[in-house]
């Protein structure tokens, strides 16, 4: 039984260890047929390694989109174009999601979370607190102004509240409100507009001094916005699917060590 197949627009082949698109190879074509009126399809499987859906697909592309060429026999294309090169629309931008985090990430963060395993090496001199638990998240709010985003809204038990030198943090921009988005940001401790309430008892509670952040426009600027992505599961990229995958795992070992105590 023949399986679906996948689209030869979304494929592609491979040219000394490197990927080439479907567009990269159909733009190389145009230009070897315009320049030698003719090009047989034994040479085109040769040069691009391409099987025979491939060459379907790229005949098709050449034949009846582009219209510059037609078919000799079944074993070859002739050129019908004119003169003028004939372009192929650029491929669009690739989305946050297709990107790897390196790409989408501000520079600043990107080399602070890259540097801080040797920063953080014999003695702790700084800590990110990625992770918080949230009362009302409907009512964490980030709005746009110039320079930045504005939040609202408190963060309970916010790790480590003491000593963190940036706070994790995420709000909804709702300025569109057919196209809401989610804002992940980092805020630095010197921020204007927040407050830590100290709501921690230790007694009883794990030593982290957890407090809660009240958020009253906390200006937060361009250069510490990590993230902005839609809401629902779209927004989940590599981003917050590594932030996770860091954090659920410690946090379930720990509470599963308290609970293995109590019974022991």
């Amino acid at each position: 039984m023949i399986g679906p197949r996948r689209s030869t627009l979304e494929s592609d082949v491979m040219r000394g260890g490197e990927a080439v698109t479907f567009k990269e190879v159909l733009s190389q074509v145009l230009d070897w047929l315009q320049q030698d009126k003719r090009v047989s399809y034994r040479t085109l499987k040769r040069q691009f390694s391409l099987d025979d859906a491939y060459l379907e697909d790229l005949n098709l592309e050449i034949i009846e989109v582009h219209q510059v060429a037609v078919d000799q026999d079944g074993t070859m294309l002739v050129w019908t174009g004119g003169s003028t090169p004939v372009s192929v629309p650029a491929a669009p931008p690739a989305s946050p999601q297709d990107r790897e985090p390196l790409s989408y990430t501000p520079p600043h963060l990107a080399e602070k979370i890259l540097t801080s395993g040797s920063a953080l090496e014999g003695e702790r001199k700084q800590v990110t607190v990625l992770f918080a638990d949230l009362k009302g998240s409907m009512e964490l709010l980030a709005e746009r102004v110039d320079g930045g985003y504005r939040f609202t809204g408190r963060t309970s038990f916010g790790s480590l509240t003491p000593v963190w030198t940036s706070l994790g943090l995420h709000g909804m921009d709702t300025s569109d409100p057919h196209a809401p988005t989610i804002v992940h940001a980092f805020m630095p401790p010197d921020t204007k507009g927040y407050t830590i309430k100290e709501t921690w008892d230790v007694l009883g509670m794990r030593a982290t001094r957890s407090e809660d952040t009240l958020r009253e426009g906390a200006l937060v600027p361009d250069q510490s916005i990590a993230r902005v992505v839609e809401t629902g599961a779209a927004g989940i990229d590599l981003c917050v699917l590594a932030i996770c995958a860091w954090a659920q795992p410690t946090f379930a070992t720990i509470y599963y060590a308290i609970a293995q105590r109590a019974f022991d």
